[in-house]
């Protein structure tokens, strides 16, 4: 499993420019789309390369590596995590995600649209607070489930590196060092990232997209909350990502 030390050390890395405040904000991009990628970690430095003059780095207390936790919420019989496997549009996550390094913590709402765009409706609240009963207005307003018929499901820890076009709004996310926890239950992903690639709208022609096909990353319709409960939860509706998970397979240890 990469270490922080060696991550920051890579030379592509090391290239890019840091991401201004005023980039940064202006590539938000919290309607959007998505494309997901599963990079392997040998493909990382020429994918960088390939993207180093496009985009600039957001880095986190000096260093470009920054540490991710969520604690998603479902009903107890995990109607949101159904509704995901079984490819219903629109569909919902909530979640609270801190930002380690930035000592920040937000309760966040992803709806996922009938043409594949995200919205995404997120609240500050009090760094690693996770009461879920302060936010209910904010949740019923953008939920189709009340926010009093939902329980902490599953958590996850990562690192994440991020990058902002210089020239186009697109932001670019390489996760790695996945740690996912359900009750006593544990799973890691051990190595390779999960790519996301968010765009206004779809452009398969982009610097970043183009570096990801280039390597040979895969293309794939991934969910780190489908992922964690497909391996830490017993139910019958995990079934239907069995398929995604054998191909995941040599990416994570539970």
């Amino acid at each position: 499993m990469l270490q922080k030390k060696n991550m920051d050390n890579i030379k592509g890395l090391r290239s890019f420019r840091p991401a201004s405040d005023e980039l940064i904000r202006s590539r938000r991009l919290l309607k959007r789309v998505e494309t997901k990628f599963v990079l392997k970690t040998e493909d990382l430095e020429q994918a960088l390369e390939n993207m180093r003059s496009h985009y600039a780095v957001m880095m986190t207390q000096s260093t470009p590596l920054a540490l991710y936790e969520s604690l998603y919420y479902d009903t107890q019989d995990f109607q949101y995590l159904s509704e995901h496997l079984c490819g219903k549009r629109p569909r919902y996550k909530v979640r609270f995600r801190h930002y380690i390094g930035r000592g920040l913590s937000f309760l966040e709402i992803k709806k996922k649209l009938n043409n594949t765009k995200i919205i995404k409706q997120r609240i500050p609240v009090d760094y690693k607070s996770e009461e879920l009963s302060k936010n209910l207005d904010f949740i019923n307003a953008h939920s189709p489930i009340c926010g009093n018929q939902l329980l902490p499901s599953v958590r996850t820890r990562y690192k994440r590196i991020s990058f902002v076009g210089l020239n186009i709004e697109e932001r670019i996310t390489m996760d790695v060092e996945l740690y996912m926890e359900q009750g006593s239950k544990q799973a890691k992903w051990k190595e390779g990232f999960i790519v996301e690639v968010k765009q206004i709208r779809h452009n398969p022609r982009t610097p970043a997209m183009l570096a990801l096909r280039g390597v040979g990353a895969r293309s794939l319709s991934i969910s780190k909350y489908c992922v964690a409960a497909s391996l830490l939860i017993s139910s019958p509706k995990i079934g239907a990502y069995s398929t995604k998970l054998h191909q995941l397979r040599r990416y994570f240890d539970n």
